[in-house]
C-alpha cells in the first residue's frame, strides 16, 4: 500500500480485514480488503498481477484448491509469492521422524491433502490467544508444492 500499489486484500476473519482497511485509510492508501474464502476468492479472473499469500493457505483445509484460485487470479504473465509450512522442516523431522521420511519418498503427482491431524502439532506452529490452534493447518513437502503449482 505504502509503494502507492492498488490493493486488494482478503481475510476469512473480520479482524484483520478491519485492521487492514484502517491502515489503508490512514496513510490514504488505494484499495481495500474484503471479508471471504480463499478457496472461492470474490474476485474476476485474471485480476491481479501479483498475490501475496504469507502463512494462510496451508490453513484452508484444501490447498490445492487454494493454489488454484491463485492462478485463476493471475493475469498472464502475473506473479505469486506464497508461503506454506515444509513437512520436511526440522520441526517435523524431531517430531515424527517416520512420517517425514515417508512423505519424502511420497510421489507428489499423487498428492492428497496432508491436513495436520494432531493438535499438538498444529499448536506448535499457531495458536490463538485462547490458547486453540489452527483447524486445518497443511503441510507440504518442496517437491509436492511444486507438483501443485501446476494446477
Amino acid at each position: 500500500m505504502e509503494s502507492g500499489a492498488i490493493y486488494s486484500g482478503l481475510d476469512i476473519a473480520a479482524g484483520p480485514v478491519h485492521m487492514a482497511n484502517h491502515r489503508a485509510s490512514q496513510i490514504q492508501a488505494h484499495g481495500e480488503a474484503l471479508q471471504g474464502n480463499a478457496l472461492q476468492a470474490p474476485f474476476e479472473d485474471a485480476t491481479f498481477d501479483f498475490v501475496i499469500a504469507i502463512g494462510s493457505l496451508h490453513h484452508t483445509g484444501a490447498l490445492d484448491v487454494a493454489l488454484g484460485e491463485v492462478h485463476r487470479l493471475l493475469v498472464p504473465g502475473g506473479s505469486a509469492m506464497v508461503m506454506v509450512y515444509n513437512s520436511l522442516s526440522y520441526r517435523q523431522w524431531t517430531a515424527a521422524p517416520l512420517k517425514t521420511v515417508k512423505r519424502i519418498f511420497s510421489d507428489p503427482d499423487l498428492y492428497v491433502s496432508h491436513n495436520e491431524n494432531s493438535e499438538r502439532m498444529r499448536n506448535a506452529y499457531d495458536i490463538n490467544t485462547d490458547g486453540s490452534g489452527a483447524p486445518q493447518t497443511e503441510f507440504v513437502t518442496p517437491t509436492e508444492f511444486r507438483a501443485l503449482e501446476r494446477f
